[in-house]
């Protein structure tokens, strides 16, 4: 038995492939296997990926194509790893990544590690921190009511790449192939209500090279997708409710509802959408109304949308968001 699986989906990824493998080759911890999920590809990736010769770390499988969501679901079910970590196929995880993840959570007993990532570009220009985590998560193991309060403030970030798992948290738990955005934060929220006594550790190391594409389905996303994260929001607050969580906690994280609704108003704003403006207007002052937003900067940032909304007062809203959505 390995000591961690490591799944990657890929997808159209003949430009990449190469240098996935070569990544893969490179990782200094020897007890691991690479399931490598070819999700129906016509690019081309798949009858290369046959031709490849690869060692006994390596496990490629081949499915019709469903999306990440059901590629991973198919990997993690053929997992044999004591623990779990996940890779986008066209980033840079660094030799160091498996070794030192594995190393933290086996010392931690942890049921989660969280790390750090750098995005970089094209060129490979280091475009700043994925995962800045914020002092009072570090050097110690934070709780389940903690973790739902740092999802809430957007202190907990989904991306898989960036944490490993104990594999047996995953035997009844499955990214939703329904959810197109913010699908690993919501699995991460199944786990958070299944299991009473969750740890988990925050690090400020970084092992792992995030590509940050500009024409990422983030920055292209249609208002729909907007719609689709606030359902994802209120999927993560009925989780959270379900595991009993204090009420702070609670007030706490609807702050992540706030933030998606925030961002749905700025789209519409920017679209000039004034049905959609006019739909979740009143529902973003009424939840508003009950979140707490625990630290002074982010309460007063968030004080001045509040305004903006409640008095219509759309400039701000466009001046704020209009760098950020490309839409």
């Amino acid at each position: 038995m390995p000591d961690v699986s490591v799944i990657i989906p890929v997808y159209n990824g003949i430009k990449f492939v190469d240098q996935l493998i070569n990544k893969l080759k490179d990782q200094t911890h020897q007890s691991v296997e690479f399931i490598i999920v070819d999700d129906g590809s016509t690019d081309g990736t798949t009858e290369h990926l046959k031709q490849l010769t690869l060692d006994e770390r390596f496990k490629v499988l081949y499915k019709t194509n469903g999306g990440v969501s059901a590629a991973r679901n198919f990997a993690i079910a053929q997992s044999s790893g004591t623990y779990i970590m996940f890779i986008d196929a066209d980033d840079a995880p660094l030799p160091t990544m498996v070794a030192a993840y594995h190393e933290k959570i086996v010392n931690s007993n942890n049921d989660f590690e969280f790390f750090e990532s750098q995005k970089v570009d094209f060129a490979g220009t280091n475009l700043g921190p994925i995962g800045a985590y914020h002092a009072e998560q570090l050097n110690r193991s934070v709780s389940r009511n903690e973790m739902f309060a740092y999802i809430g403030q957007q202190f907990v970030f989904g991306y898989p790449f960036l944490s490993i798992s104990k594999a047996q948290l995953w035997s009844d738990t499955s990214f939703d192939p329904t959810i197109k955005y913010q699908e690993d934060t919501l699995a991460l929220a199944k786990i958070l209500a299944q299991k009473p006594d969750f740890k988990a550790g925050f690090n400020k190391e970084v092992h792992y090279l995030y590509l940050q594409n500009p024409e990422s389905a983030l920055h292209q996303m249609p208002i729909s997708g907007y719609i689709d994260i606030l359902k994802v929001s209120e999927l993560i607050i009925g989780y959270a409710q379900s595991a009993k969580i204090d009420s702070l906690s609670l007030k706490v994280l609807n702050g992540l509802k706030i933030s998606g609704l925030m961002s749905l108003l700025a789209v519409a704003a920017l679209t000039g959408d004034k049905a959609t403006f006019k739909k979740y207007r009143p529902i973003y002052l009424k939840e508003y109304r009950k979140t707490i937003f625990p630290e002074a900067k982010v309460k007063l940032r968030k004080a001045i949308q509040y305004f903006a909304v409640l008095f219509n007062i759309k400039a701000v809203l466009v001046s704020a968001y209009k760098n950020i959505y490309k839409v």
